[in-house]
């Protein structure tokens, strides 16, 4: 129960009771928590009481609410630094996680000019495009549409879109990845997207274009990364 006889609001007190239940496991990712009623019911408050402690989980990032479904505990969220050059399978394994990859699609084909543009092909040059779903185990982490210049990677076959992309081109290819250039902006899932991801459709997704280059500053790889908003966030260091 909750101690109504102390200086702390009730509200905060349930807070960090559900907050606790989250942090030790008590109340697993993805797991619906009680309703306001049960809430209310359980620990003999205010309806408005615990929607009060709700409403502040879900400032604070800790549940989301699902409108029509209930409210439920968020997954923990993935930081990714914009500090340095990594593949999506190193970010992974230095959480101790293993990245699989399912590819979608590919073509090798002239590539649109978005494409072609920024990896700086003429008309007449093909490129390896290909759609890889990231997931690890049954969690659908990204969608990732990857464009490889073909005079650069003649060798390249899909066998190759199961494994690090980042580690191919160093390690089969020998070339040395120097820097990156990448954008990223909000979108929301259509329905292609919420069916690959296993969300709804209109969910909030980060999308993140990269463009990377070789030690000779030659554009090397072409890729846009859809990501579930909710279970990253990114992290930088600033000076003045």
């Amino acid at each position: 129960m909750l101690d109504k006889s102390s200086s702390v609001p009730m509200y905060y007190q349930l807070y960090e009771r559900l907050k606790t239940a989250m942090i030790t496991g008590e109340l697993a990712a993805g797991e619906m928590i009680p309703s306001e009623r049960e809430l209310a019911q359980s620990f003999q408050i205010s309806r408005m009481t615990a929607r009060q402690a709700i409403t502040e989980l879900v400032h604070d990032g800790y549940v989301t609410r699902k409108k029509g479904k209930g409210t439920f505990v968020a997954k923990r969220k993935f930081a990714k630094t914009l500090l340095g050059v990594k593949s999506f399978t190193e970010e992974m394994k230095e959480r101790g996680l293993s990245l699989q990859s399912t590819l979608l699609s590919y073509e090798k084909k002239q590539p649109p000019a978005v494409m072609r543009d920024a990896l700086k092909l003429s008309n007449a040059q093909d490129g390896h495009i290909f759609e890889r779903l990231r997931h690890v185990g049954k969690d659908m982490l990204a969608i990732e549409k990857t464009c490889l210049p073909v005079t650069l990677f003649p060798n390249w076959t899909p066998q190759q879109a199961k494994t690090s992309l980042y580690a191919y081109i160093e390690n089969d290819c020998g070339m040395t990845i120097d820097h990156a250039r990448q954008e990223i902006e909000a979108a929301v899932a259509d329905r292609s997207q919420a069916k690959k991801l296993q969300i709804d459709v209109g969910e909030p997704l980060l999308v993140i274009t990269r463009c990377t280059y070789n030690d000779e500053q030659v554009p090397i790889e072409w890729t846009k990364t859809t990501l579930k908003a909710d279970q990253y966030k990114f992290m930088t260091e600033m000076k003045r």
